[in-house]
């Protein structure tokens, strides 16, 4: 299946179904309070700013086909990731 990502673009469907699981995943996170605290203090160490919900949301929305197959390509590389095989 890592395969098929790289040679094919995800299905419009399914790439909204998983931005819309992502982006309810969120919303759950940031209803608590302590985890949307820790949150915001590791973008301001990482990135030395706090991303609002909403604009997390949007950059999520704004990913496209080509982006997923692009990273598919980059991360899934034959010669990138080892396979073990277990012979009975």
């Amino acid at each position: 299946e890592l395969e098929y990502y790289c040679n094919n673009k995800i299905k419009p469907l399914n790439l909204n179904q998983a931005k819309q699981q992502l982006i309810g995943q969120l919303a759950i996170q940031y209803e608590n309070n302590q985890n949307e605290v820790l949150s915001m203090g590791k973008s301001i160490l990482n990135y030395n700013k706090i991303d609002t919900l909403l604009t997390t949301n949007q950059e999520i929305e704004k990913i496209t086909e080509e982006e997923i197959q692009e990273v598919a390509q980059k991360v899934f590389k034959k010669n990138k990731y080892s396979q073990i095989k277990y012979i009975h």
